[in-house]
């Protein structure tokens, strides 16, 4: 399971956190993904929007993400630990 695309075709892009120990992407199914860089495993899927997931930035220096989408909001929220 993972990032998929769909009819809109919007550019998907990741981000990293501060420690570069986790990678996040936006998805055309409306979640957002979370992996582990070491291990390659997915630690958290995220929903709650309406439309594409399209960007993801993590704050600089804490566990919290941002999540843009085609639904024209942005979501802000603290990744579990």
């Amino acid at each position: 399971m993972g990032i998929q695309h769909n009819f809109e075709k919007n550019l998907l892009r990741c981000g990293w956190n501060h420690d570069d120990t986790l990678v996040t992407g936006g998805s055309g199914d409306r979640f957002v993904c979370v992996w582990n860089v070491e291990t390659g495993n997915m630690t958290q899927r995220l929903g709650g929007h309406h439309g594409s997931v399209n960007e993801v930035s993590f704050h600089p220096n804490r566990d919290i993400i941002a999540s843009c989408s085609s639904d024209k909001t942005i979501y802000l929220g603290e990744l579990n630990k």
